[in-house]
């Protein structure tokens, strides 16, 4: 699987951290759980950037299921 980060073009050479035997290093920045929805905050250093994903989280029939995405890096 392709590791997807800009344009189209852009995605064509890069893979995820995965198939490039990076060790995972996410970190767990917080959450912020109001009944049955939640925020979450994480940090992943990956190909040499610091990303920040923001997570959109609902209970669903007893589990947590991710909703939506939104994530940038900083150099």
């Amino acid at each position: 699987m392709k590791y997807v980060d800009g344009d189209l073009e852009e995605i064509k050479d890069k893979w995820s951290p995965s198939e490039l035997n990076e060790k995972n290093m996410m970190k767990i920045i917080g959450f912020d759980i109001l009944g049955n929805v939640d925020i979450a905050k994480l940090q992943l250093p990956i190909l040499g950037f610091y990303y920040y994903d923001f997570l959109s989280l609902s209970m669903i029939e007893g589990e947590w299921k991710i909703i939506n995405k939104l994530f940038t890096h900083v150099e």
